[in-house]
């Protein structure tokens, strides 16, 4: 008999910080799905930050061994350690999963070990229900072992067969305000009070407005050294962490650019908080 792979769904990543696709997911089979997947001949393939799951087809483009109506469960392995840095923290292990709609994932949660979800009253859990929530608890305390940030469970509908299902992982940014730090050497302090930081932004974004402290003189470098001062220009609203930095954002003094283009905060920043030094000749 000849037989061939036909796309049965993929889940791909998107992230907010990111201006492309997120590639800090691996997808790893839960064991009771590595063994569905031998039995409805499915081919599970991980990389890129992207799972694809193929399923073997007859000659006419028929399913060999169909898998409609069962529950295929992955874990999201984390690959990035610096993901917290730019992500709201989770609370509690994310579910994504589309019991609710064939074709869109929906986000709940599971419980940490130790923690008793609230019962729902509304009905009688079904058999298929009751099967479910044995396996999740089952795996909650595997799953905080080895570090998995979360599960993504896809419920195979017949008409996967006939058309791919594409489902989508989304994640905002994580949101905090933008501050630099500016240690200003052989200044005075008239001098250091006309500093300022301006954004030029690009792409019609909105510009970032900076509150600006007081300069506050700081020790010289030397017994008989000037003294430095200390400012830190805050933005006023909080702004996304972004993989791409802004168009421009400058230090100026009465209105000469000092710096064209100020740092950026890097992904391995637990913190949007820059330090940067200048020293007059």
């Amino acid at each position: 008999m000849t037989s061939s792979f036909g796309v049965l769904f993929t889940v791909g990543v998107d992230h907010e910080y990111y201006s492309g696709p997120c590639r800090d997911f691996d997808f790893i089979p839960a064991p009771e799905t590595a063994v569905y997947l031998r039995s409805g001949r499915l081919v599970a393939k991980s990389g890129n930050g992207e799972l694809t799951v193929l399923a073997a087809l007859g000659e006419g483009g028929e399913p060999l061994a169909s898998l409609a109506g069962k529950t295929l469960r992955f874990w999201l392995k984390l690959l990035n350690p610096h993901f917290a840095n730019f992500t709201p923290p989770e609370t509690s292990l994310p579910l994504y999963s589309n019991q609710a709609s064939a074709r869109k994932l929906g986000k709940t949660s599971l419980p940490r070990p130790g923690e008793t979800a609230a019962p729902e009253i509304t009905a009688l859990p079904s058999p298929s229900d009751l099967r479910r929530q044995t396996h999740l608890k089952r795996e909650q305390t595997q799953l905080q072992r080895e570090g998995v940030f979360g599960v993504l469970e896809i419920k195979v509908s017949p008409t996967f067969y006939t058309k791919r299902a594409e489902f989508r992982l989304g994640f905002e940014a994580r949101r905090e305000p933008l501050c630099y730090r500016i240690y200003a050497r052989k200044f005075s302090a008239a001098q250091a009070a006309l500093l300022a930081v301006e954004d030029l932004p690009a792409d019609n974004q909105p510009a970032i407005r900076f509150s600006k402290s007081a300069p506050e003189e700081m020790p010289g470098d030397g017994a008989n050294a000037p003294p430095a001062f200390a400012l830190r220009f805050v933005s006023d609203a909080k702004v996304a962490r972004s993989e791409r930095a802004r168009g421009k954002i400058q230090l100026k003094r009465n209105g000469e650019v000092l710096i064209e283009q100020l740092g950026w905060p890097a992904a391995s920043q637990s913190t949007a908080e820059l330090f940067v030094q200048i020293c007059r000749p």
